[in-house]
């Protein structure tokens, strides 16, 4: 199916059932946050309520989330780079959100002592890997113009 994509789970407990509901809905959103923060970043276009992204299966012996969404041929390649860029630790190309995301994602995988594994439907491998040990940084860039407009109340002790 050219229109799914993949988060796999893995490591002691990572069952469907040994999970509670709440941190998994947790990762959904994290990962839904992140496919439309970076959709919205190279497609400004497209319009946030017609990008959908939907949990369709739930995969046994590890906690496999497979996601279908709406304009799959502008996001699987979006979603694939935005993995590569996490894999080659070039996070300066991601937006802000998609940095929170991938906290939420990091915070899981440490609680759990577990891996995150990014798919598409056409790679064997994982794309990339969120383990414990990754590190994903705080900061980042804020870009754009500033306009500052000031009031001056006293120049040389005397008021304006």
């Amino acid at each position: 199916m050219k229109d799914t994509f993949e988060i796999r789970l893995t490591g002691e407990g990572m069952k469907p059932g040994l999970v509670r509901s709440h941190e998994l809905a947790e990762l959904m959103e994290a990962i839904e946050d992140l496919v439309t923060a970076e959709t919205l970043k190279h497609a400004p276009d497209v319009k946030r309520d017609e990008l959908i992204v939907g949990l369709y299966e739930i995969a046994d012996k590890s906690v496999g989330l497979k996601f279908k969404t709406t304009l799959a041929s502008l996001v699987i390649p979006i979603f694939t780079a935005a993995t590569t860029a996490v894999a080659e630790n070039r996070f300066d190309d991601l937006t802000p959100q998609t940095i929170k995301s991938l906290h939420t994602i990091s915070n899981f995988t440490k609680r759990h002592q577990a891996k995150t594994e990014f798919k598409t439907f056409e790679s064997v491998e994982p794309i990339a890997v969120i383990s414990p040990e990754t590190i994903i940084p705080v900061e980042f860039k804020i870009t754009g113009q500033t306009e500052l407009f000031a009031k001056i109340l006293r120049v040389g002790g005397k008021v304006a």
